[in-house]
């Protein structure tokens, strides 16, 4: 559901367009070995720019906005959620892409955080 002060201003198309560019702008697949970079690198979230990582506050950004346009459960945002938990860090919140670096646990970021919390709220 769109809030009141964006229903008169957003057509239908307008928010199609929306979508649409929401869905090209999701991140690439890492090729390398899951387990070396210690995530699930077949799930897809959102990128900074395009055709690179997915990463956690883009993410978070384009879950939000799919929620406030009314999609919930697309694939696309059911894949985005399972990356935001995939990446969590072992602090229980979120850094800005991997929860590990060479074998070294991340720390997570309060900003990151709060977006990914958000987003998955």
């Amino acid at each position: 559901m769109l809030p009141m002060c964006l229903q008169d201003r957003l057509t239908q198309s307008l928010i199609d367009r929306f979508k649409q560019t929401l869905i090209r702008l999701r991140g690439v697949r890492l090729k390398e070995d899951p387990k070396e970079n210690r995530l699930d690198g077949s799930l897809r979230g959102w990128c900074w720019v395009e055709g690179t990582f997915s990463w956690v506050e883009p993410t978070a950004y384009a879950l939000i906005s799919s929620r406030v346009l009314g999609d919930t459960d697309s694939d696309q945002v059911c894949e985005g959620r399972a990356m935001l938990l995939d990446r969590r860090c072992a602090d229980g919140g979120w850094n800005f892409g991997n929860k590990e670096v060479l074998g070294m646990a991340l720390p997570s970021d309060r900003g990151s955080t709060s977006w990914a919390l958000r987003a998955l709220g």
